[in-house]
């Protein structure tokens, strides 16, 4: 009873020590600080105007980004769910602005201002230290109520050196109006018991976030059958793109040596994508394009998050599937499957893999990327990638280790009907390989840390032996103090 007391006490402690004095927090006001707190950092020029910063971006850079620091130290957003920020277009196309803090790679929201018109920007102030019972209570999501995040990068809110605002894709004759920024709407901690009460269940019928609205949203059966004759009519209206031949190539560029297969060669100084025909290719699509593989949903245990599911002996609770492991069955479905299935009846899988294709075509798609569903792709009307693994030696791909040809050989031999197809453009061999991520080891480091007999490690230190000759050459050349070969 005692513990339960204190943990009660603590969580309203931690509850009432984050409420802010004030619902808004002005950080840049224009019209009060103007040019003293904002700076380009792509040599961009600002004006100052008497309630925003005019900027005229440099082109010089892709993105530009403009950063507003605080008058000293740092700024403490822990109080808040949101930071803002106004800004105008200017120029004469659609800008879009992305906010960020510092050094942090993710941006946390971003908005496209029409010309002419200002928008707010409205970004979540994410979260990734929280209480292990926001985890328990809902589990593996990477969006969790109020700004929590399951991220793979500590973020953080009670210590941001800058805010920066970054404007890519600019065009020429890019300019805006930045005005206002300001962080609002207080940041409360809610205990496990209130979270179980504001929020379970929290998943509509349709898969949906119960509590919230938005265009587009789907309220009812007639709203998936509606939308499907709006799109059915605008396929049929639809004119093929007519720079593209059948494979999505350039039907009226270059031609080089058809072949019958894709493949790579380098024209006019560029490395392209040839296509069958001959055809240079510039490949744009969309991965896992399928029924619901990536996007089921565990039931089992977390039955009390939907609102509703498909009754038991019902056609709809066909679509639930199972998978065993250690004896224990998981139960999962797809709402994603479920509503196609809602739309199309019992032939849904065909009549959606027809529509993939053709939606395809509509939104100028021209490969079906990693992870997608053989029965699609297979029926031959969009260029494909081939998902492949490659086998690890301890967390490494390792390329030097024995067994490690053969393996990927194996696995592609596999899939030769895939691998014999005009229509298969290459082979997606593993993901994310991390040569350069700041959120974890990189390729190089994970091999220099690796175990004195890994494979690629041996063939490194023997790169670099051949390259510098003994250990001062390598000292002098990275600036290192190594006493021998084995560090």
């Amino acid at each position: 009873m005692m513990r339960n007391l204190l943990i009660g006490l603590f969580c309203l402690t931690l509850t009432s020590s984050v409420q802010p004095k004030y619902k808004q927090l002005i950080l840049f006001d224009p019209a009060i600080k103007g040019m003293d707190k904002l700076v380009s950092l792509t040599d961009d020029t600002l004006y100052a105007g008497d309630h925003s910063i005019r900027v005229d971006f440099s082109l010089a850079n892709e993105t530009s980004v403009i950063a507003c620091y605080p008058d000293k130290g740092t700024w403490d957003a822990s109080a808040y769910r949101f930071v803002r920020c106004n800004v105008e277009n200017l120029g004469s196309e659609p800008q879009i602005v992305e906010l960020g803090f510092a050094d942090y790679d993710l941006t946390l929201g971003a908005t496209i201002v029409q010309p002419g018109e200002t928008n707010t920007l409205k970004a979540v102030i994410y979260r990734t230290e929280h209480p292990a019972y926001i985890d328990s209570l809902f589990p593996v999501m990477h969006g969790k109520p109020d700004g929590t995040l399951r991220g793979w990068m500590d973020s953080t809110s009670d210590s941001i050196a800058y805010i920066k605002l970054l404007f890519p894709e600019l065009k020429p004759g890019a300019a805006v109006n930045i005005g206002k920024i300001w962080l609002e709407e207080p940041y409360v901690l809610y205990s496990e018991a209130e979270l179980r009460e504001k929020y379970y269940p929290f998943v509509d019928r349709f898969g949906q976030f119960m509590y919230d609205q938005w265009p587009g949203k789907i309220k009812s059966v007639d709203d998936l059958t509606g939308y499907d004759e709006k799109e059915t009519k605008a396929l049929e209206n639809m004119e093929p793109v007519k720079a593209w031949n059948r494979f999505g190539g350039w039907e009226n560029g270059p031609t080089m040596e058809a072949t019958g297969r894709f493949r790579v060669e380098k024209y006019d100084g560029k490395w392209w994508f040839v296509d069958p025909d001959g055809k240079l290719f510039w490949s744009h699509g969309q991965d896992c394009v399928e029924f619901g593989t990536q996007t089921r949903t565990q039931i089992t245990d977390r039955e009390h998050y939907s609102q509703e599911l498909p009754e038991e002996g019902s056609e709809e609770a066909g679509l639930y599937t199972t998978s065993e492991i250690d004896g224990n069955t998981t139960r999962y479905l797809s709402f994603h499957a479920l509503n196609i299935f809602r739309k199309y009846g019992a032939d849904w899988k065909e009549k959606s893999r027809e529509r993939l294709h053709a939606r395809f075509k509509n939104w100028g798609f021209n490969t079906i990327g990693n992870w997608s569903d053989p029965g699609i792709y297979l029926k031959r009307k969009t260029p494909y990638v081939l998902t492949a693994y490659s086998l690890k030696t301890g967390i490494l791909s390792d390329p030097y280790a024995p067994g490690f040809r053969e393996d990927l050989e194996a696995t592609l031999r596999a899939r030769e009907e895939e691998i014999g197809d005009p229509w298969c453009l290459g082979v997606f061999v593993d993901n994310e390989l991390k040569w350069g991520v700041k959120w974890g080891p990189k390729i190089a480091e994970q091999i220099i840390t690796a175990p004195a007999d890994q494979p690629a490690k041996l063939v490194l230190i023997e790169r670099i032996q051949e390259k510098y000759g003994t250990i001062d050459g390598l000292n002098e050349a990275w600036g290192t103090v190594f006493s021998g070969w084995d560090g």
